[in-house]
């Protein structure tokens, strides 16, 4: 079969895959609900399945699966290794995309990712080793190969990720991207290209057709992973064969809109907001062509015709003359250049002057932080009251204070206020900011508070950063950590010094303030015993915060939670997770480390499986009734394997090895709980014997009206209670 022919079969059969798979990952995703919700920063007002880019994954590979197993001898392919592990490292990305779509992996996670995907295409041969431009040989990259082609395939991938903010806008360009690519490999005699890049272009025409304004689905970070991946990789892979700026140009020019976004992304984000490179915002240069009145497809269509008079200028650059290649050239960067200058990403002067703002700000920075690493010895070395307060002093010199108030009782009842000032002359003209600042001191639950006014230099942040040195040193140089007997004088007020100065006086107790409780409760599904302690905790904290791993309680039997909205994990989400939540035991740990309950002072768990395992702040109380340690995880292993035949065999092994597991998070979980409660004094022993834990029992709830005495006695025990397989 010739080239041609193949290629337009490959096309055809990938759009074709496309259009089937597309349309079947929408409705799942509605079915699990993994869809993409609207916020402050997105352009769509309401859910969209965000599954596109697994079809246009399965819509490359199995085309390109199908090609390689028949027609690889007929075509001289010999070679797959640096094609195979580029299309791995592209389908593990997407996989990376897809869990991301779950569990919001952090962004660095995702670069490490893509980093070990870019190496390992290198090692396979994939490195791009020498520039050459129109058949001359201008430069041999050695060792610089890998790094180049590492930070081209990155560039490219984040870039195609950043542009994916409105309906068809990333599809479109990636697909014009895929003709010029193929087209460039067709010219060079690369049939590997022009396989790759024809199969991704009938992917992305198929979704398209759902993607395009208003969108029925988005490819999210599956499918912007796996297109740039893909794209950047394969400029690479043809390199050799059809010439570094070929290979390169064509594909570049045709994403220069994207490339250029993810440039000034990144100065805007690091230099002008001083916010993290992979924060997101609203800022792109689509956004700004929104807000400038342009209707989105009108958006989408002019960021279209820019993509395709790139590619044009890039085919006169590779085989017109050098004039006409430098006046297109420059007409396009012209024309460019306005674009981003007319939608306002473009800030050149804004840009200079947060770069001497940032300067100016990390220098002061530097002088504090010297500053607070010079009080550090000193503090280390104030053996008394009066060398601690003539340290304070120093430190309201060194970090620009204002004044410092300090009030003290002294051991007869007396009050005494510690005062240090700065020159009159500074404050009359400066503006600054009074702080309250916490001073811990020894023998005592009641804290000192000193007031601190902090000069603003020309950066009001700055007064903040020394707000917070200065109660660093506090913090860890209280007085909590010296003599409180003083035999000198204070330079600054010897009369004022307290001699034999004791902690002050605690206050007359009060009304506690209202706690902010959280409860934790395993799963809800059912209203059984757990859940009737669950209920009477509720009843005790009112106002406590619900969470769980998840919640499937139906509407008429939500009144024992007071009908109130549970936080669940992700767990709420996975298919079948209704019906068979067992199954997924394994991710339970995972699943409840995830809950974030640090707005709270208290945190209570009701805890028969992993309830107990939710992560605390150290200064949090976390009181845990333990309705038992996993009982299929510990005493009672053997006997529910017994049950369920389970006892022997691969899969047996495969059981224990999770149960084994579950076993030492279980432990290492139950060290992060302040105190445990139980439900009776045979359980408290086997919390002794599993965690080596003392428990208290408190008794779970009865409802003594609802049984009658009865003095008479007959010779048996009765228990009544569910049978859970």
């Amino acid at each position: 079969m010739a080239l041609g022919n193949l290629g337009a079969a490959l096309f055809a059969s990938s759009a074709a895959v496309g259009l089937v798979l597309t349309p079947v990952g929408i409705v799942i995703a509605r079915s699990v609900g993994l869809v993409d919700k609207p916020s402050v920063r997105k352009v769509h007002k309401k859910p969209v399945p965000r599954v596109g880019g697994v079809a246009i994954v399965l819509a490359t590979i199995l085309p390109l699966l199908v090609v390689a197993f028949f027609y690889s001898t007929k075509l001289g392919l010999t070679q797959f290794q640096p094609a195979a592990t580029l299309l791995a490292g592209a389908v593990s990305l997407a996989v990376v995309g897809v869990l991301d779509d779950f569990f919001e992996i952090p962004s660095k996670y995702k670069l490490l990712a893509m980093l070990v995907a870019s190496a390992a295409f290198c090692g396979a041969g994939g490195a791009v080793d020498s520039v050459v431009v129109r058949g001359v040989h201008l430069l041999d990259l050695g060792y610089a190969g890998w790094p180049v082609t590492m930070l081209w395939i990155a560039l490219v991938t984040v870039s195609i990720n950043f542009i994916d903010g409105l309906d068809g806008l990333a599809g479109g360009i990636s697909l014009i991207a895929c003709a010029v690519l193929a087209a460039g490999a067709a010219a060079g005699g690369d049939v590997q290209g022009v396989l790759i890049g024809l199969s991704l272009a009938g992917a992305l025409s198929a979704f398209l057709v759902f993607n395009s304004y208003p969108a029925r689905v988005f490819m999210g970070d599956c499918g912007s992973m796996f297109i740039g991946f893909t794209l950047a990789g394969t400029c690479a892979l043809i390199s050799p064969k059809v010439g570094t700026a070929r290979a390169f140009l064509l594909p570049a020019m045709a994403l220069s809109i994207p490339l250029l976004d993810t440039l000034f992304t990144m100065v805007r984000r690091g230099i002008l907001q001083r916010r993290s490179l992979f924060a997101a915002e609203r800022g792109h240069v689509h956004h700004r062509l929104l807000d400038t009145g342009l209707a989105h497809y009108h958006v989408v269509w002019i960021l279209y015709l820019f993509t395709l008079a790139a590619a044009v200028v890039a085919g006169i650059c590779i085989l017109g003359g050098i004039l006409t290649t430098l006046t297109a050239a420059l007409a396009y960067f012209v024309g460019l250049g306005l674009l981003f200058r007319t939608a306002g990403s473009v800030r050149a002067r804004d840009t200079l002057s947060a770069v001497r703002r940032n300067r100016a700000l990390g220098r002061e920075a530097k002088r504090y932080q010297s500053a607070f690493y010079d009080l550090e010895l000193r503090f280390r070395e104030a053996k008394d009251f009066t060398a601690w307060w003539e340290t304070v002093c120093r430190a309201g010199e060194m970090l620009d204070f204002g004044k410092i108030d300090l009030p003290l009782i002294r051991r007869d009842g007396s009050e005494t206020m510690m005062r240090w000032r700065r020159d009159a002359e500074v404050l009359a003209d400066a503006s600054s900011i009074i702080a309250e600042v916490p001073i811990p001191q020894r023998r005592s639950d009641v804290t000192l508070r000193a007031t601190i006014e902090v000069l603003v230099t020309e950066f009001l942040e700055s007064g903040g950063q020394r707000v917070a040195l200065f109660s660093r040193l506090m913090g860890e140089f209280g007085l909590n950590q010296i003599k409180y007997k003083s035999t000198r004088s204070s330079p600054q007020d010897p009369s004022a010094v307290p001699e034999d100065l004791l902690p002050p006086v605690p206050a007359e107790p009060g009304p506690l303030p209202e706690l902010r409780v959280a409860i934790v409760h395993d799963f809800l599904y059912t209203y059984a015993g757990a859940e009737r302690v669950l209920e009477q905790m509720l009843q005790v904290f009112p106002q406590a915060g619900l969470f769980s791993l998840f919640d499937f309680l139906p509407e008429g039997e939500r009144g024992f939670i007071g009908n109130r909205t549970v936080q669940t994990s992700f767990l709420q989400r996975l298919p079948m997770a209704r019906r068979k939540h067992r199954a997924f035991l394994p991710l339970m740990p995972l699943a409840i480390e995830q809950l974030d309950v640090s707005q709270y002072d208290l945190v209570l768990s009701s805890s028969y499986v992993a309830a107990k395992g939710v992560i605390t702040r150290p200064d949090q109380l976390h009181v845990c009734y333990c309705h038992t340690p996993v009982r299929f995880a510990w005493d009672l292993q053997n006997r529910y394997l017994d049950q369920v035949k389970l006892s022997r065999g691969f899969r047996s092994f495969a059981v224990k090895l999770i149960l084994h597991y579950i076993r030492n998070w279980d432990v290492r979980s139950a060290n992060c709980v302040d105190h445990f409660l139980t439900n009776s004094d045979f359980v408290g022993r086997r919390i002794k014997k599993v965690y080596r834990r003392e428990s208290k029992t408190v008794y779970p709830p009865v409802d003594t009206d609802f049984f009658s005495f009865l003095e008479k006695k007959e010779d048996y025990y009765l228990t009544a209670s569910r049978m859970v397989p």
